[in-house]
């Protein structure tokens, strides 16, 4: 049975922009084979739909910055792996 990232993220706010829980994500899409969740808003959740992380990350930061934002913000001063690569999506 997979291990989910869940312990990781406060389990009633989206892991991505800290928005109200609403479903589990796969963070690489289960088409193609993502067993990993986490908590998400049904915006982020929507939103990716098949991207991988990063290509939605570099989506949303091009395309919808008042979402870009709220995950920066959301991301700010911690360090787990997925604010890290919020982080070096920023910087590129």
């Amino acid at each position: 049975m997979p291990i989910d990232y869940w312990y990781e993220f406060a389990p009633d706010e989206c892991a991505y922009c800290g928005g109200h829980y609403e479903h589990d994500d796969h963070v690489r899409p289960f088409i193609y084979g993502g067993v990993y969740t986490v908590p998400s808003c049904s915006e982020c959740n929507l939103s990716k739909g098949r991207k991988g992380l990063k290509t939605w990350l570099r989506w949303v930061r091009d395309y919808w910055p008042k979402k870009w934002r709220e995950i920066v913000y959301h991301h700010w001063g911690r360090r787990n792996w997925l604010s890290q690569l919020v982080h070096e999506v920023r910087d590129e």
